[in-house]
């Protein structure tokens, strides 16, 4: 039982971003803001890009946020996450 909820807790955060960035191609966050998270070719991503955006975000937050930071020091504005995958944020 207690597995269970340690399962959910883990899945759901991944599910839900890994989803709303596949059918919608953003989060709820970037709904809000009016952003998008596209691939080099300007398409949504699939829900491997997806997946493999979400987990990199963690490693982007865990060291100290400079993950997050790298997104101020590059044109294109990518973090450490969106390098990793080949995709960028854009407001269209």
């Amino acid at each position: 039982m207690l597995f269970r909820s340690y399962v959910i807790v883990l899945l759901a955060p991944w599910l839900l971003s890994a989803f709303m960035h596949l059918i919608l191609g953003r989060s709820i966050g970037k709904m809000l803001t009016g952003l998008r998270v596209r691939d080099a070719n300007g398409n949504k991503i699939g829900l491997g890009k997806a997946t493999v955006r979400y987990f990199a975000k963690l490693v982007s937050v865990a060291i100290a946020g400079i993950g997050l930071l790298m997104a101020l020091g590059n044109s294109k504005r990518q973090a450490l996450h969106d390098r990793i995958v080949g995709t960028t944020v854009c407001s269209h």
